[in-house]
């Protein structure tokens, strides 16, 4: 995304988004409305590709209007992109209303003074860390609603990551430990926003985050390096127990459950990344997971690199 955002941010992207969906198998609500997001590199430059889940066809769609984002979140129920440009600055795109705008929450001064990242959408707006003095040692959590209304949702000493917003509740990564360890220890905590209590939900010993939530809001999907490499976890918030869905020397990252269960998570090896499935019924049972049990997906046209993915729900 370059200097020049607003202008390269056309308002086309509306009309170009909007028929490639109806050119593409059913309806056009059906893909904006659930599946996964990537953002992937094709070889000139990083656009997010949008995947119906529930269309066996796997047909992708490309926003070609959105390139090279820093950063860059989707919001299904709203029709948002929210997106952190190169220049620093945050913007939304309203797909149905065609409109393109900076955040309204944010002046100027504000976003020349502070830094912003890990953009993440929830269903009645939006969680970002903010990075104090524009450094990682310390950070706090910040949320934005509907009508644009900017709160702190976490502020502790020390350093808070991957925020993930699921009604009442905030996910984030702490980092308990990192000057007198090694390695580095980054725990999975929530913090209730009604009651403001927190809890601690993992034990690990590594470095883990929370990525996803099932919908009936009962168990989380991490990555951790607990084993050395990244790999993928189911953790259970009533018991605090972890399953293991990964394994290997392979970095699998960014686990992101979709309504029908099935499981998505980016998977880097010294023959690059590759975009992985796993079927719901391998992570609620005791069936042995194997190499046997994961699906590889298939990727849009000339992509050669995918950074980051989300679940659409």
């Amino acid at each position: 995304m370059k200097e020049n955002i607003i202008r390269r941010y056309s308002f086309c992207l509306l009309a170009s988004l909007v028929l490639c969906v109806l050119n593409t198998a059913e309806a056009s609500s059906t893909v904006l409305k659930q599946g996964i997001m990537i953002v992937a590199y094709n070889g000139i430059a990083w656009y997010p590709y949008i995947l119906d889940t529930s269309d066996k066809k796997d047909q992708w769609i490309k926003v070609k209007e959105i390139e090279d984002p820093s950063g860059v979140t989707w919001q299904p129920k709203t029709a948002d992109f929210f997106i952190k440009g190169n220049d620093r600055k945050l913007y939304s795109f309203n797909v149905e209303k065609q409109i393109l705008s900076p955040l309204k929450a944010f002046s100027t001064q504000v976003e020349k003074s502070n830094s912003y990242t890990q953009l993440r959408a929830y269903e009645h707006g939006l969680v970002m860390i903010r990075l104090i003095d524009g450094k990682s040692r310390d950070t706090e959590i910040i949320g934005i609603d509907q009508q644009s209304n900017v709160s702190t949702l976490l502020k502790q000493a020390s350093a808070q990551f991957h925020p993930y917003r699921y009604k009442n509740f905030l996910y984030y990564a702490h980092v308990s430990c990192r000057m007198e360890c090694s390695p580095l220890i980054q725990e999975i905590w929530r913090k209730d926003l009604i009651s403001g209590k927190t809890e601690q939900l993992s034990l690990l010993n590594a470095v883990s985050y929370l990525h996803s939530i099932d919908n009936a809001g009962e168990q989380g999907f991490l990555s951790s390096n607990k084993s050395g490499f990244y790999h993928i976890a189911r953790l259970d918030f009533k018991t605090h127990k972890v399953k293991w869905l990964t394994q290997g020397q392979v970095t699998d990252s960014f686990p992101s459950i979709t309504d029908n269960g099935d499981l998505y998570f980016i998977r880097h090896s010294i023959k690059g990344s590759v975009l992985m499935m796993l079927k719901s019924q391998f992570i609620n049972s005791n069936k042995k997971i194997t190499e046997a049990s994961f699906s590889q997906i298939s990727l849009p046209e000339n992509v050669q690199k995918v950074r980051y993915l989300e679940s659409l729900n």
